[in-house]
């Protein structure tokens, strides 16, 4: 779970009023409520947070400021968002005072550099990253790519791994093209959260500009209370990028681009021809929306939103009945998580629930055209539906008091490199003791082009490469990984819940974009819906910049195939989510005539999360 920090008791106060909810006063700070479970200090600008006693079991949501937008239209990116279930769990806070920032949104520009990167935010020493400006600045989320002309694709900058995706905004046109990209929404997964790619199809006819990425609903009951985040159909987002804005140029015979809206939690819409970006809405950290531009006029830019900061902590605090792992309680559950190998040792006999990944396979390395195959996600089993491989929640198990349950939890495979070099298979998770045993196995490694074609087989399969089969997945932990159809992109890496995707054609034969991972499951084990257990990218094919596939929950993206230049290494899955790294990618014939190795992407880490009623 997040980190946030939360008073005890009635009824909320302003800033800084100290408040009593309940028998005690734990902490001021803020604008203080409560819902009769939790406590709340909502930080809307900077201020101290100051706990008069020990805070236990405190969680912390971290949003700092969006990017803001230039002159050339790319929607600027989400502020980073620290706090989303990973890495950070609840913690004790000991009595003292703890300075937040809350980072200001980026200011929109007329500039054809893009505008100003939005500022992180802070809780004591914890930071989330910066918002991303436009056109194709990095930071928590990516600004999505400006306008361009001549047909390339421009693709939109990084993230931040783990806190915000890539932009994913990128001009492509087969000609001259005036069509911006979104800027990224916060979240794990590109794929659910990047900036959409601006797109026309040539001169004198009408494009799209990319919307942005959505943000995060994962804190819609926080919002409710405290009464921020955007408001969408009842649900409350953080971390919205901005739409690209729209463009005309007569030069290109008439090319026209429609505005992009901007993505659900702040994201500013884009603008339309001959008018300035939207900004992101305060205290969401959204990206700001890019402006219209008119026949080489620009306008100004988007601002980015203001970033939160927002503390809950429980009213009351019971023991917890048994220790391992780092512990946090949702008001009626305790919840142990588990990072690395350790033990669990119960005081006493209860039914616990529980999850468990293994870790994820690591991507097919290349040295030749064809890209390699993302790898296979660890294989996971829940009992809190839905458990991997589209199983039915598993039973839930009796622990006895005072035995020593071992936690193992499995690392992540090593990306291969250079051809004929498979990922390494992730290794296993599991919980084992008395009267207990539960076990998932690694993912299997993406394929590899000239000797080590088809994905390995595990919990769920490695992407296969240049048309052989994906990988084999365990039953009901996971599922296969793609195979590929075009020939020369990678196929995706299995995910924990759905299949690998095939490659997908490009502009000309043999020319393929990696198929994208397998998306994991979204589980609510520990109170927060969180996705666990995605396949990572496939490479991607030959020439013209195809790009990688994207991975997923976490999962390594694939390397982009580029012509006469070395390929794009695959990504790194992140730590603790059980995903699949990246395949590298493809490359041709280069300028001596020969292939250049690259380096796929490590699978990442498993986890495993045991709850239990309070």
């Amino acid at each position: 779970m997040p980190i946030i920090g939360s008073l005890a008791g009635g009824s909320a106060r302003g800033l800084g009023g100290l408040r009593t909810f309940g028998a005690a006063v734990l902490a001021t700070g803020g604008t203080e409520s409560t819902d009769g479970t939790f406590n709340y200090h909502t930080f809307t600008s900077s201020g101290t947070f100051s706990a008069l006693a020990e805070v236990k079991y405190a969680e912390i949501l971290v949003v700092s400021g969006g990017g803001g937008c230039g002159g050339l239209s790319g929607g600027g990116g989400a502020g980073g968002i620290l706090g989303q279930g990973r890495g950070y769990q609840a913690q004790t806070l000991t009595a003292g005072n703890y300075t937040v920032t809350v980072g200001a949104g980026g200011a929109g520009s007329v500039s054809d550099g893009g505008g100003s990167t939005g500022t992180a935010s802070q809780f004591g020493s914890l930071s989330a990253p910066n918002g991303g400006g436009g056109d194709g600045k990095t930071g928590g989320s990516g600004g999505g790519h400006s306008i361009v002309s001549g047909g390339a694709q421009h693709i939109g900058s990084a993230g931040t791994s783990g806190q915000g995706t890539f932009g994913g905004g990128r001009g492509a046109g087969y000609q001259d093209n005036y069509a911006s990209g979104g800027g990224g929404g916060a979240g794990l997964s590109e794929f659910d959260h990047a900036g959409i790619i601006g797109y026309t199809p040539g001169n004198n006819q009408t494009g799209q500009s990319g919307a942005g990425g959505n943000g995060v609903p994962n804190y819609s009951a926080w919002g409710s209370q405290t009464s921020t985040g955007e408001n969408v159909s009842g649900t409350r987002w953080y971390g919205g990028g901005g739409g690209g804005g729209g463009s005309y140029n007569s030069a290109q015979g008439g090319t026209t681009s429609t505005r992009g809206l901007g993505g659900n939690g702040g994201g500013g819409d884009g603008a339309s021809v001959g008018s300035v970006g939207n900004s992101g809405t305060a205290n969401t950290g959204g990206g700001g929306g890019g402006p219209g531009f008119n026949n080489g006029t620009r306008y100004l830019g988007g601002s980015g939103g203001s970033g939160i900061v927002i503390v809950r902590y429980p009213k009351t605090a019971p023991t917890p009945k048994a220790t391992g792992g780092t512990i946090s309680y949702d008001g009626t559950n305790f919840i142990h998580t588990f990072t690395s190998s350790s033990n669990f040792v119960p005081n006493s006999a209860f039914a616990i629930h529980f999850l468990v990944a293994a870790g994820g396979g690591g991507g097919g390395g290349d040295a030749g055209t064809p890209g390699g195959g993302g790898g296979g996600a660890g294989g996971l089993r829940s009992s809190v539906s839905p458990s991997g491989g589209g199983a039915s929640a598993q039973a839930t198990q009796t622990v006895v008091a005072n035995a020593n349950y071992s936690i193992a939890v499995g690392a992540g495979g090593a990306g291969g490199y250079g051809s004929g070099s498979r990922g390494t298979q992730g290794t296993s998770s599991l919980i084992n003791g008395s009267n207990v045993f539960v076990e998932c196995f690694g993912g299997g490694g993406g394929g590899s082009y000239n000797g080590a074609n088809t994905g390995g087989n595990g919990g769920s399969g490695g992407g296969g490469a240049i048309q052989a089969a994906g990988g084999a997945p365990t039953s009901n932990e996971g599922y296969a990984g793609g195979t590929p159809v075009v020939d020369q992109g990678g196929g995706g890496g299995g995910g924990s819940g759905s299949a690998g995707e095939s490659d997908v054609s490009g502009v000309a034969t043999f020319q393929s974009r990696g198929g994208a991972g397998g998306p994991g499951v979204i589980n609510s084990i520990t109170g927060i819906p969180t996705e666990y257990a995605g396949g990572g990218g496939g490479g991607g094919g030959n020439l013209n910049l195809r790009s990688g596939g994207t991975g997923r929950a976490g999962g390594g993206h694939g390397g982009m195939a580029q012509n006469f230049a070395p390929s794009q290494t695959g990504e790194n899955a992140v730590a603790n989510t059980g995903s699949g790294g990246g395949g590298s990618g493809g490359h041709p014939t280069g300028g001596g005539g020969g292939y250049d190795a690259s380096q796929a992407g490590n699978g990442g880490s498993g986890i495993v999360i045991i709850r239990y009623t309070a």
